[in-house]
């Protein structure tokens, strides 16, 4: 018999969904972006649904993305250093099970970026009550940007080039976990790299094998969404994920632990670590 099946990476939506996520045999769900928390809380006290931990609205820069085309309230903007614990204590306030920040690469987007410093005070602040810390990246830089401040896991994988050797190192060597939400990173070059997007998926799949060669962690997501720009469904798409997970050097049990207890034990092992 499968124990349940946890997601470590989905964003909250429509009751339905959720109820999809529970056919294919998802027991528990890591929200790692959704508002305004009453819609968490509401899909939370649901007893059919999965067990839910949130992160709610994730830190970013002010003018992020997030911010200004996904809807994200302004209170998850952090202007600086200095903003780390009004931010911290907005989600400890709503009941926050974890730290979502978003980390971009400022050399290569125009997207506003947090700078390391407020990168690294939210995450010495989240540690600071006991919290883990999840962190968006998408490019090889901002998984660098992501160690430098300390994160706990780095969700997604690189399409843009190959993670040099100090950096997986870095991982292996800070406990650093990784989500890699391949079936996301798919979507993501299809939707946007047009001809380009098999040999970038190629590079996210060979970052993931580095991974497991390096003896980093890996754990099961798959930024499950329902946004049209790039949809990928709550349930069905984890088993998509842990095929992926398989092609890429896991054996079928190692897949099964990445999302059941090697999850778990990152969660309770973080958690562990930082409220003693």
């Amino acid at each position: 018999m499968v124990p349940g099946l946890i997601d470590t990476h989905v964003h909250l939506g429509e009751r339905s969904r959720l109820i999809d996520a529970v056919r294919a045999g998802l027991t528990t769900v890591v929200d790692l972006g959704t508002h305004p928390d009453s819609l968490v809380d509401g899909l939370r006290s649901d007893a059919e649904l999965p067990a839910i931990l949130s992160a709610g609205s994730a830190a970013s820069a002010p003018g992020s993305t997030q911010i200004e085309m996904m809807g994200f309230p302004a209170e998850s903007a952090v202007t600086g250093p200095a903003d780390a614990e009004r931010f911290l204590d907005w989600r400890v306030d709503n009941r926050a099970d974890l730290i979502k920040i978003i980390v971009e690469d400022p050399a290569a987007t125009e997207v506003p970026a947090l700078s390391i410093e407020s990168l690294a005070a939210l995450v010495e602040g989240a540690h600071a009550r006991g919290l883990l810390t999840v962190a968006h990246v998408v490019t090889a830089a901002a998984f660098d940007r992501g160690l430098d401040a300390g994160v706990d896991v780095l969700t997604h994988a690189p399409l843009d080039r190959a993670l040099a050797p100090h950096t997986l190192e870095r991982m292996r060597d800070q406990g650093t976990a990784v989500s890699p939400t391949l079936v996301m990173m798919r979507a993501m070059a299809d939707a946007r790299l047009g001809d380009h997007a098999d040999a970038a998926f190629a590079v996210a799949l060979d970052n993931v094998r580095a991974m497991l060669d390096t003896g980093i962690t890996v754990i099961a997501g798959t930024d499950a969404n329902e946004t049209p720009f790039a949809p990928v469904h709550h349930g069905p798409s984890l088993h998509e994920e842990l095929d992926y997970l398989i092609t890429v050097g896991m054996t079928r049990a190692e897949a099964i632990r990445s999302a059941t207890s090697s999850p778990a034990e990152v969660w309770v092992a973080g958690v562990s670590r930082h409220r003693s």
